[in-house]
């Protein structure tokens, strides 16, 4: 794994989250519209009141290098309680942070090349790939040269900062499929097909609107199989879908899953195909 670059964008993140900040305190910003900025940045306000504040910090495909783990154990003992907690989607967080010291949270993040970007809200979560990526023995791609290409691609992307409500995004190498990508909003499988000549292409399988809660659905094949080349025109146009069509009057029935329940599964195979297929025009 390279080492990551100071990642610029989050130390601007961090400037103009420190701008809205001094706005808010002074009362020149409400209460809702900070929240949702907050919420874009990672950022969650905590039930105990006051300032505390939930910082989630993405780990994208699950990987982290030295240095990273370090700032970790600092942010820790630095502006939390000395230990961070480790959720389901492969990020980290930490509780009772100050609302005032999350710039500084922020900047110390992007000096290491991570961010707290889109980690919360209506946006696309953290992407997360198989554990075992890249040691599999059964694995027919690494799927985290991909997984980071779309992390890469959908952070701060304007299509994204908005969404009817959070889409995930899970990578898995080989059918055992360790991501569970039946259960995301997008899972894409790596694959393989022959063709006519008798060589084999690696590729994918594309699922789309899994979801689990009180109401789950397992995700359903987009089509056989899914080229290289159409992999992430593929993902972008699952996004436009469930940007365009999603429900934005109940946050309860705002999932890809319920898109499917709305329209029915054909309706929403067609607007993807349709949707990818104009991506790759242009």
């Amino acid at each position: 794994m390279a080492q990551r670059e100071i990642d610029a964008a989050q130390l601007a993140d961090a400037d103009k989250f420190e701008a809205i900040l001094a706005q808010y305190l002074a009362g020149d910003i409400e209460e809702d519209a900070f929240r949702i900025f907050r919420l874009n940045n990672g950022i969650y306000g905590q039930r105990q009141g006051g300032h505390n504040q939930m910082v989630r910090v993405k780990i994208p495909w699950g990987g982290m290098l030295p240095d990273q783990l370090e700032l970790m154990a600092d942010l820790a003992d630095t502006y939390s309680r000395g230990w961070g907690h480790i959720p389901t989607r492969q990020n980290i967080q930490f509780h009772y942070v100050q609302l005032e010291k999350i710039p500084e949270v922020m900047r110390l993040l992007g000096t290491v090349g991570m961010t707290s970007r889109e980690a919360c809200g209506d946006t696309v979560r953290n992407i997360q790939a198989c554990h075992l990526a890249g040691a599999c023995p059964h694995e027919q791609l690494d799927v985290t040269q991909w997984a980071e290409a779309a992390y890469q691609h959908f952070v701060r992307n304007p299509l994204g900062q908005r969404l009817p409500r959070k889409f995930k995004i899970n990578f898995s190498g080989c059918a055992t499929d360790c991501g569970q990508a039946m259960f995301n909003d997008v899972g894409v499988i790596a694959a393989t097909r022959t063709l006519e000549d008798g060589s084999v292409e690696r590729g994918f399988r594309v699922f789309v609107a899994g979801g689990l809660g009180a109401n789950p659905h397992p995700a359903l094949a987009l089509e056989e199989f899914t080229s290289r080349e159409e992999l992430m025109p593929t993902l972008e146009a699952c996004l436009r879908v469930f940007n365009n069509h999603g429900n934005r009057d109940n946050k309860l029935r705002a999932r890809m899953k319920w898109l499917v329940d709305t329209l029915g599964w054909e309706d929403v195979q067609a607007r993807v195909v349709k949707e990818r297929r104009l991506l790759l025009g242009s």
